[in-house]
């Protein structure tokens, strides 16, 4: 969602923060690099610290960057708020899939791993007409604030029961023998 629902929003920021479309592009070109440098960073660290503490210290730096996005005074603010805003929410697209992997078998995980994926490609399709609708009735603050709401207000209620992957009870640590790993510290 992220990536997609402030998309209609782009032009009104030129104006909102007076600066150019360059510099509003900056805030999607970044926000996707910085996916991509987490993408390579999370795993090895869930693997390390487990998938729970990572998952939740992510939502909290997606949460904290979602406030920041919303309170940036400037063009420069708000990319720098994207940057972690992206490696925060990047947590639920890398391990939703390694914590189906820990949780089901093969056969069950490739099933379930195609929900996943339905899940997030969902997402970016509805995106769009629910930021233009924001975006035609409401103010970028106020779609900021929408934002980083809905998701945390979805996330918290699942982490709370402490099901960060929505209903699945995530394993603190990587099922190491199931994979012919060593168990840390042996």
């Amino acid at each position: 969602l992220s990536m997609n629902i402030y998309l209609p929003s782009m032009a009104g920021m030129v104006t909102a923060f007076e600066t150019t479309a360059g510099m509003v592009q900056l805030t999607m070109s970044l926000f996707l690099v910085s996916i991509a440098v987490s993408t390579i960073l999370l795993g090895p660290l869930s693997d390390r610290f487990g998938r729970r503490p990572v998952v939740l210290w992510g939502l909290a730096l997606y949460v904290l960057a979602s406030v920041l996005c919303l309170l940036a005074p400037t063009i420069e603010a708000l990319i720098a708020a994207r940057i972690l805003q992206a490696l925060g929410g990047c947590t639920g697209i890398v391990l939703s899939r390694a914590i189906v992997r820990d949780l089901y078998e093969r056969d069950k995980a490739a099933s379930m791993i195609g929900y996943v994926t339905m899940g997030l490609a969902i997402g970016p399709m509805l995106a769009p007409v629910v930021g233009g609708l924001l975006d035609q009735f409401c103010s970028r603050r106020l779609l900021a604030e929408k934002r980083s709401g809905l998701r945390f207000s979805l996330r918290v209620q699942t982490v709370e029961k402490g099901c960060p992957a929505g209903g699945i009870e995530v394993p603190k640590q990587r099922p190491a023998a199931r994979y012919g790993c060593r168990k840390p510290g042996k």
